[in-house]
């Protein structure tokens, strides 16, 4: 049986915690963390572990929608905006950045 994608974020989450000594200034790890965590709906989590990661690596796409995702949804669509606006400077073609500026407009 399939499990859903929740279950799977949880799963994610355990296993990586578990090897956090591991992959200590790792930014993949700290990013799959932080987008388990984004997918449990712990955005406190999935913040810290972005903040981890930007300061191994500022302009990677993912890093950039995480950030942007949580600042959406705190309600700040000005620094949401912002972030989606890099992302399309830094990949024109990203097709997320395109359909959030739309939601926001």
């Amino acid at each position: 049986m399939a499990k859903d994608v929740i279950s799977l974020a949880w799963e994610t989450v355990t296993l990586l915690e578990a090897k956090a000594e591991v992959y200590e200034n790792d930014f993949e790890y700290y990013i799959m963390l932080a987008i388990a965590f984004l997918y449990i709906g712990d955005f406190g989590s999935a913040s810290s572990n972005l903040q981890k990661a930007r300061r191994i690596k500022m302009s990677d796409v993912r890093l950039l929608l995480g950030q942007a995702i949580i600042f959406l949804r705190r309600g700040d669509t000005k620094k949401a905006l912002e972030y989606y606006l890099e992302i399309k400077d830094n990949e024109p073609a990203n097709k997320i950045a395109d359909e959030a500026i739309e939601f926001i407009r």
